[in-house]
């Protein structure tokens, strides 16, 4: 299935070519936890993450055409 996967600031580094979009193949029945894998995204750089706009918990299970936004955390002051 093919996901388009969306990513925000210092993310862009796991995506191919340090894009901020990229449409992904992945397996059927592959979760939001299992992309945050496949791309080698640390947990701890993982804030918030959209699937066609909703916020999404990992078992979350994703479908071809789904776009998949994730957020990092935000600091500052």
């Amino acid at each position: 299935m093919r996901v388009r996967v969306k990513v925000f600031g210092h993310l862009r580094r796991f995506l191919p070519d340090r894009a901020e979009t990229a449409t992904l193949e992945l397996d059927a029945g592959t979760t939001v936890d299992g992309l945050i894998r496949s791309r080698s995204i640390p947990d701890e750089e993982v804030w918030v993450v959209t699937c066609n706009g909703a916020r999404v918990e990992g078992a979350h299970v994703l479908h071809d055409g789904d776009e998949v936004c994730v957020f990092s955390p935000v600091g500052g002051g």
